[in-house]
């Protein structure tokens, strides 16, 4: 699986492996002017129990996250880049522990949208889900959940920024069988 998440900005690459158990790592990568360089190896708090590590990652300035959308409840690894080596690991997840919450993970500056997708619909609190989309500012040393956006008609998701906007693609819609799907557009 190494390989299945990737990030890139400037002459570091993270490379995720989201593997089984005690497997999963992000290794990190150097381009010292002719080659690639293997450096550090990042891991989660307990490898044995972080199915899916490495499975998205995202870069920004000095800020990097790290998707875990594996296990009953997903979750998000942030490390910092202090001009050598990444460290300063923190874990956050959503306000309502969405099973493969870090499927998907986008970072801006300080602001991260982290992606619940699934194939299926849940209930949480009597009311029925598909995927959703999580909006997340850090302050100081803790990553804030600002916003939850969920629906029934995201069966599957796909995520694109630019400038100051967010486009969330829900390519099928259960309540339809002809093929219809929607992109819904967020400021960022």
């Amino acid at each position: 699986s190494f390989g299945s998440g990737l990030a890139l900005q400037g002459n570091k690459a993270l490379i995720g492996m989201p593997a089984t158990k005690n497997m999963s790592a992000v290794y990190v990568f150097i381009f010292n002017g002719n080659s690639w360089v293997q450096g550090q190896k990042l891991v989660a708090d307990n490898p044995s129990l972080s199915y899916g590590f490495g499975a998205s990652i995202a870069i920004s300035d000095n800020l990097a996250l790290v998707g875990v959308p594996g296990g009953d409840v997903g979750e998000v690894y942030s490390f910092s880049f202090n001009g050598s080596t990444w460290g300063n690991r923190k874990k956050f997840s959503a306000h309502d522990s969405r099973h493969n919450f870090g499927r998907f993970v986008i970072l801006r500056g300080n602001a991260a949208v982290v992606v619940a997708t699934t194939d299926y619909h849940f209930q949480i609190s009597g009311d029925t889900f598909g995927s959703a989309a999580y909006f997340f500012t850090l302050e100081g040393s803790q990553w804030i959940e600002r916003q939850a956006i969920a629906s029934t008609d995201w069966r599957g998701i796909s995520v694109a920024l630019s400038a100051n906007r967010l486009l969330l693609g829900a390519p099928t819609d259960p309540t339809h069988d002809d093929g219809v799907g929607y992109i819904y557009e967020f400021p960022f």
